[in-house]
């Protein structure tokens, strides 16, 4: 039992940047889930619990309609590849893989400020570039 401990111990010691690594991933992602539900909350709490008028599909969020959102509710792509401290290529990149939501307005593409301040904590701050 006792050389078995020491073989756990000498591994943890091994291995301790990794575990590490890992309860930090963790805990980011965690408080990433936290921030999610506390925006969909924020939008519109009423709509995460009331059944939708006349069977429409529920989203929980204003979702995609542009008109939804107030003009200072959304950004340029410009705007928040300034406010990430990173390339236009890599915000449209991240549009790409629908890691942030893009809408059409008067053919124009903005992106939802709430998004973006919270990409700020899961992207920009881990990354060091704020």
């Amino acid at each position: 039992m006792l050389q078995l401990m020491e073989k756990i111990n000498e591994l943890m010691e091994q291995h301790q940047h990794y575990i590490h690594t890992l309860l930090k991933q963790n805990s980011q992602l965690i408080g990433l889930v936290n921030d999610i539900r506390d925006c969909m909350v924020a939008a519109n709490p009423a709509d995460l619990t009331s059944d939708p008028p006349d069977g429409q599909q529920q989203t929980g969020f204003k979702g995609s309609d542009p008109e939804a959102y107030r003009p200072d509710e959304l950004v340029t792509i410009k705007e928040a590849a300034h406010m990430l401290h990173i390339s236009r290529w890599k915000v449209d990149d991240m549009r790409s893989r629908a890691e942030l939501t893009s809408l059409e307005k008067n053919g124009r593409i903005r992106l939802i400020r709430q998004e973006i301040e919270a990409a700020i904590k899961w992207y920009s701050v881990p990354k060091g570039k704020i």
